[in-house]
């Protein structure tokens, strides 16, 4: 118990939470609010959440799930741990079927792991953070935006070449150092030098 990174989750459930900020999410460990990084398994879910009525109220909407797992995958630090049941909580997703089912095998969740295999062992930069808006560089290699808004955003990110988002497979080009990126409401982009 003591390597799953609960104050993480806390810090990520509230951030999130209409009356949270992304800037809560820049060093938490700094701040005591994140396990040591080699010790952490970090969630967006365990199976105590959504199989223990006292827990409900933790189990993030979809769309806040999504921002939490690319948050996640896409930082420098901890395991993580992805959750999977065979409907035993018996929440539906938006389209019906078991929430966790096999999510692992879901495009946007294979993306996020491909980033995460992708980036292992490239350091974390900050490049912007507002109440609703983070974004962060992994080395010269990646870029993580997340956007917690009801509204669109488009961010210029300093960065030279090609690049890939792998949630969505946008292809960005950067004009006189920048590329800019269009985010919309409670999404996240997860880019990759491309070429």
């Amino acid at each position: 118990m003591g390597a799953y990174d609960f104050p993480l989750f806390q810090t990520l459930y509230e951030a999130l939470g209409p009356k949270g900020s992304m800037k809560s999410l820049v060093n938490p460990y700094c701040f005591g609010m994140a396990l040591s990084k080699p010790r952490a398994i970090t969630f967006a879910i365990t199976h105590d959440i959504p199989n223990n009525k006292v827990f409900e109220n933790l189990v993030m909407s979809e769309q806040q799930e999504s921002l939490a797992y690319t948050y996640l995958l896409g930082r420098d630090g901890g395991v993580p741990l992805i959750y999977t049941d065979l409907d035993t909580s018996r929440f539906k997703n938006r389209t019906g079927k078991p929430r966790w089912k096999e999510i692992w095998l879901e495009p946007s969740m294979k993306a996020r792991i491909e980033f995460y295999h992708h980036m292992h062992g490239e350091p974390m930069t900050m490049r912007q953070a507002t109440d609703d808006l983070l974004v962060f560089g992994r080395g010269n290699k990646g870029i993580v935006a997340l956007n917690k808004s009801n509204r669109e955003k488009s961010i210029k990110v300093s960065a030279q070449g090609v690049w890939k988002e792998l949630l969505s497979g946008t292809i960005y080009t950067a004009l006189s150092g920048n590329i800019e990126i269009k985010l919309r409401p409670m999404c996240g982009a997860m880019l990759v030098r491309h070429r």
